[in-house]
């Protein structure tokens, strides 16, 4: 199951123009097929999928790689994958069926911050990182 997670628009359309119907053709990777896309945009040089596994932490301790199947991540997630994929060759110029290539993946690991709550954050932290943004600092 395809599920996009990060996508970076570089030009927007005209103001008042109708949603078009994009279908990116994937090439590689686990996400290989077809995504449709509608949006007033062009398509971008680069897309990030989300892999459908994630690392989820029971609450015995123990840690399994569970399918996941839905858009909101579960509260036991603890890590995941992206797929990265590039646009195949010059960028498009309002083609309706670009085709990208796998380029690479990267792990995605989740904050390591506590709500005000006392849960753990649900967001992603930064690549490199524990944490989410620059107000979770890890304590000193």
């Amino acid at each position: 199951m395809m599920k996009e997670t990060s996508v970076k628009y570089e030009k927007p359309r005209s103001k008042g123009k109708k949603a078009v119907e994009y279908e990116y053709t994937l090439i590689g990777g686990h996400n290989e097929g077809t995504l449709q896309i509608k949006t007033r945009r062009l398509p971008p040089k680069r897309i990030n999928l989300s892999s459908d596994m994630l690392y989820t932490q029971k609450k015995d301790g123990r840690v399994s790689i569970e399918k996941w199947t839905g858009k909101k991540l579960p509260p036991n997630w603890l890590s995941s994958m992206l797929e990265i994929y590039e646009i195949d060759g010059k960028e498009p110029q309002g083609e309706l069926n670009p085709v990208y290539r796998y380029i690479d993946h990267q792990m995605v690991d989740r904050c390591s911050a506590k709500t005000q709550k006392g849960k753990r954050c649900m967001k992603a932290a930064l690549p490199g990182k524990n944490y989410c943004y620059v107000t979770h600092k890890s304590p000193k």
